[in-house]
């Protein structure tokens, strides 16, 4: 006995496939378009500039997102999800054109310039720092012509008072507090005079201090975190005061540099750049230097909360960051220049 085929339109019938069958096929599509549309998402909420802590997050996180969403493209092809790679593939030219500016290509050499040359570091200690002493060494060891130090706690004002002298500040701005707010600032070049300032009812630690023969203005700065809805407006807030402080021409040549709990993706952070301005870390050779958060194993640094900005005047040569022992943020290490001429700030 011969068996029978059936066959439509000249092609024999499938058998239907089973249940898990269909949810295996779908769930894989599924899980190939999750990292880029969250990727999408970052891209959105980089452009919406929504002052809420979840699109605050997101928009943050887009430098990170697009690694595996471009995996997840990559996959797509291999797998011949044609669907789940065109809309992956759409994601992620999205993002990529969003993070362009950063890239190298788009940015003239880092280049220090004629002038004075300095290097400066910042590093939020962490309040709750169980090696203080080893934190303050690291970044003693740096050798910087400037330290911008953010959580000072009294106990950490305390070792850099004591050991400032033999690491060669001879001028030292401390402001000490238990909590997220105190600040110091360690110099070997003199100082002139120093004020806190206070944005929105968060303190910021101003210095004038004389290199060569210029007067360069120093911020050390640390924004609240936008962890919740109010939280969220008060950063909002505090970065437009700031906006506002940081203008050139009030303030002449100038640095400010600290934890501003914001990233180049958010668009109130941008806006302290429209001026005269520049983020030192959109200068070098890499459009993404993670400093946060650290000591969370297995997960990595993903966010750039850390910068150092500067009045256009200033030449750039280099950034990196570097480990501070127990802080949950890696310090930054920047190489500058001072121009040669002497400029006047307002008191």
């Amino acid at each position: 006995m011969s068996r029978a085929t059936s066959w439509h339109g000249g092609s024999a019938l499938q058998p239907p496939r089973r249940l898990w069958e269909v949810v295996v096929d779908r769930g894989l599509d599924v899980a190939l378009l999750l990292p880029p549309l969250f990727c999408a998402g970052c891209v959105l909420s980089r452009s919406s500039g929504f002052v809420l802590p979840p699109a605050i997050a997101t928009a943050a996180l887009l430098p990170p997102a697009i690694v595996p969403a471009a995996a997840a493209v990559v996959a797509a092809l291999l797998l011949r999800r044609s669907r789940a790679a065109l809309v992956g593939l759409a994601c992620v030219l999205a993002a990529g054109a969003a993070l362009a500016p950063r890239l190298p290509l788009a940015n003239a050499t880092a280049d220090s310039g004629p002038g004075t040359p300095i290097t400066l570091v910042t590093a939020n200690l962490h309040f709750r720092n169980h090696d203080l002493g080893a934190a303050v060494e690291a970044v003693n060891s740096q050798e910087a012509d400037f330290v911008f130090l953010q959580e000072v706690s009294p106990q950490a004002a305390d070792l850099l008072a004591a050991r400032a002298a033999d690491a060669g500040y001879r001028w030292t701005v401390l402001r000490p507090q238990w909590g997220s707010t105190g600040l110091a600032v360690l110099s070997r070049h003199e100082v002139i005079q120093h004020a806190v300032l206070m944005l929105d009812g968060r303190p910021l630690l101003r210095t004038d201090v004389m290199v060569g023969t210029a007067v360069v203005r120093l911020f050390d700065v640390h924004l609240e975190a936008p962890v919740t809805r109010q939280a969220a407006q008060r950063w909002k807030s505090e970065l437009e005061s700031l906006r506002q402080l940081l203008r050139p021409a009030e303030s002449g040549l100038l640095i400010a540099a600290g934890d501003f709990n914001a990233t180049l993706d958010h668009a109130s952070f941008r806006s302290l750049l429209r001026t005269d301005l520049q983020d030192v870390a959109s200068r070098r050779s890499s459009p993404w230097l993670a400093t946060w958060p650290v000591g969370k194993a297995p997960l990595p640094p993903l966010l750039q909360p850390d910068h150092v900005v500067t009045s256009s005047a200033i030449g750039v040569a280099g950034l990196r960051a570097i480990p501070c022992p127990g802080s949950d943020h890696k310090m930054l290490l920047a190489s500058m220049s001072v121009p040669a001429f002497q400029q006047r700030v307002s008191g």
